[in-house]
């Protein structure tokens, strides 16, 4: 009988994070902005940006954006302009944020909303743009 194995990333990626964003005895475990590169290495490494999107629904399932904001905030960011197809999460998240009266920097996802959309829609990306 044939096994189907998976891929080893899905586990590593929830570790990694776990250590750099949940608490033991008080503190994390590694520093999560080394946590937040390597997470891009790892989607360079598998050629496969799922990984953000999977990295941004555990630390959504965990409630771990408040108390760490402004390191998950840029994490966003980079997401969103590296990532097209993770932007749909990046939105979800921010909206929510938004709608419950967390911060957000405004400006800074104003921003970003509009040099995204001038450059898909200069660009012809349809998809994107909307």
């Amino acid at each position: 009988m044939f096994k189907v194995l998976g891929e080893a990333w899905p586990k590593n990626l929830e570790t990694l994070l776990h250590r750099s964003f949940g608490i033991v005895f008080g503190r994390p475990k590694t520093d999560p902005v080394t946590a937040i590169s390597d997470v891009f290495a790892m989607v360079n490494e598998h050629g496969d940006d799922g990984i953000i999107r999977h990295a941004i629904r555990y630390i959504d399932e965990k409630r771990w954006w408040t108390r760490n904001w402004d390191i998950l905030q840029q994490f966003l960011v980079q997401s969103a302009i590296q990532y097209s197809h993770s932007f749909d999460y990046v939105a979800r998240v921010v909206a929510w944020r938004a709608r419950l009266g967390y911060d957000i920097d405004r400006r800074l996802w104003d921003e970003l909303v509009q040099r995204l959309l001038a450059q898909y829609a200069s660009l012809g990306r349809d998809s994107e743009t909307l």
